[in-house]
């Protein structure tokens, strides 16, 4: 192993194992995976971030080590290794990232659908408020409803009953 970036072992040796557990936990706790794909995708997330945070710590050592034997700091190829490494994880974290959430989502609304179709307990009606008594021949007022946006709940050829207007003598 040179470098532990491209290998399967996610905590190498001198890595602290407890460190990797905890991130881990702390990703399931945050995210609650309730699948084996949503799980995996959080597994993920946690090997990606755990070599992000070693590329970080590699690439400070190598500047440093750069800097203190040649007096300045000179991009090289063991700098630009570790980039594209870098990209490589971030691409792989984030892209997890997102199907975790679209999965989730998903669930989520098929959850909310599921409570809505299921039969309720039958609520006891409630009474409406005594109608007027009407004389005779005439049609009680429409009921209008306000029109959601975006929507058109006027079809063409529907009509509406409209009260009688008064006679003014």
């Amino acid at each position: 192993t040179k470098h532990g970036l491209a290998g399967e072992h996610v905590v190498l040796p001198g890595e602290d194992q407890s460190s990797f557990d905890d991130l881990l936990a702390t990703l399931n706790s945050n995210w609650d995976p309730h699948s084996e794909i949503e799980a995996f995708l959080v597994d993920t997330m946690a090997f990606n971030q755990w070599r992000l945070i070693r590329i970080g710590r590699m690439e400070h050592a190598s500047l440093l080590r750069k800097h203190q034997s040649q007096g300045e700091v000179r991009l090289t190829m063991e700098v630009e290794d570790l980039s594209r490494y870098e990209g490589r994880s971030r691409r792989a974290y984030y892209g997890a990232l997102n199907m975790l959430m679209k999965l989730q989502a998903a669930r989520q609304k098929q959850q909310q659908q599921q409570q809505n179709s299921e039969p309720h307990e039958e609520e006891p009606a409630e009474q409406s408020p005594p109608q007027p008594l009407l004389a005779k021949g005439v049609k009680p007022r429409a009921h209008f409803v306000t029109p959601v946006r975006g929507s058109n709940p006027i079809s063409p050829g529907d009509h509406f009953d409209r009260p009688p207007l008064p006679d003014v003598a």
